[in-house]
Parts: structure tokens; sequence; C-alpha cells
């Protein structure tokens, strides 16, 4: 297998660097993240989007040896300038309910130095138990019946550069109730990148 390199990098380091793409929603009880994946082969900025707006690898991306993603679907694209909205929702693990989300990602923008990719969340949870606001309210209300858990925030962007050698993946992220560090120390949130990388940009191109 060819070299990746992915660096996760605390809140703090990321204050001391530059970062390219927008700016993260403030957010005081976040996690924030950031993975810098260094590709072997330049990819295009078609191959890099067709990446970014398409389902996240279920079965490649995994948190302490276990499967992160439960069950993914796209719920709806739009084509100007496109964008798609995706239903996750995580698997259970070390006693922590899953954590469902809606998102939107969207091309942001596009020069010939950097293509940039930025997903928002798409609903809101109302007062009341399992009572939702949004397009796909009932879809939300449905994962939530099961015991899945509402991310209540949850913002980030792909920034591909470096002429289509480098990939960024930049997240803020508050997953909902009480999740051990532990889950966080050991990379899960990065998980979503290194899939996406070795699925979709390390090796054949994909079909």
């Amino acid at each position: 297998m060819r070299p990746l390199l992915l660096l996760a990098l605390s809140a703090t380091a990321l204050a001391a660097r530059p970062t390219a793409g927008p700016t993260l929603t403030p957010c005081d009880t976040c996690v924030h993240v950031k993975a810098e994946i260094a590709l072997p082969e330049a990819i295009t900025p078609d191959r890099f989007l067709r990446a970014v707006l398409d389902l996240h690898p279920k079965e490649s991306a995994r948190c302490l040896a276990q499967p992160l993603i439960s069950h993914n679907e796209i719920l709806g694209r739009t084509g100007s300038p496109p964008c798609m909205d995706a239903l996750e929702i995580t698997a259970g693990m070390m006693g922590v309910a899953p954590r469902v989300l809606i998102s939107r990602t969207c091309l942001k923008s596009a020069t010939p130095d950097e293509v940039v990719a930025e997903w928002t969340l798409v609903g809101e949870q109302l007062d009341g138990d399992c009572q939702f606001g949004g397009p796909y309210a009932n879809r939300l209300a449905a994962a939530c019946r099961e015991g899945a858990v509402f991310t209540p925030h949850n913002h980030g962007y792909w920034v591909l550069s470096n002429e289509g050698r480098l990939v960024t993946w930049n997240a803020a992220f508050d997953p909902g109730g009480d999740v051990p560090d532990t889950l966080v120390k050991m990379g899960c949130p990065g998980a979503i990148a290194r899939a996406v990388a070795f699925d979709r940009w390390i090796g054949p191109e994909q079909p």
C-alpha cells in the first residue's frame, strides 16, 4: 500500500497555524479535529468532488477496530452549486448510543489553487422527545425513536490544494450527550477522512 500521511491536530494546535477553507462556526461545546492527507499522486478536482459529494464508505470507516457507520443514505441532490443531503447514523460502541445527523455538503469554491466543499447540519431538535424541524424531520424522528442521539452541531469542510496532492479535512462537532474521551483520543473523529482517502484516492480510481 502506498504511503498516506494523516495528522490529527488539537484545537490549540489549529489556532497556531493558517487554515484554508471556510471559518468553522463557533461552538463552545464542540470537538475540533483537523486531518491533512498527503496523497501519493495528484487527483483532479472532479475526482475530489465525486468522493466528498457521495456517501462515506461504511465498511472501511472504523473506530477502535469497529465499524463507525451503521447506516448512510443520500436524501437529495441539487446541481448548482452541486450539493448532497445525506443521512448518517453511527454504530453504538463502548456503551455509547448511536448518533444521527443529516448533513448538506456543497461545493463552496473552486480556483486553480484549491477546491473547497463545506458541510453543515440540516434540521434541528425541538422541545420534546424526538421532535425535529427541517425538511427531513421525519427521518430524524424515526432514528431518535430507535435510540439514536441527535448531534446538535456538525460543521466542516474538505479542501483540495497543493496541485491536487493535499486534502484537508477540518471539522467542529458536538456529538450530543456524554462521549468517552477514548473515542476522541483514539482518532475516531478522523476515521471518515481516512476511509474516504483510502477508498477513493489511494489506488485505482473508483468507477
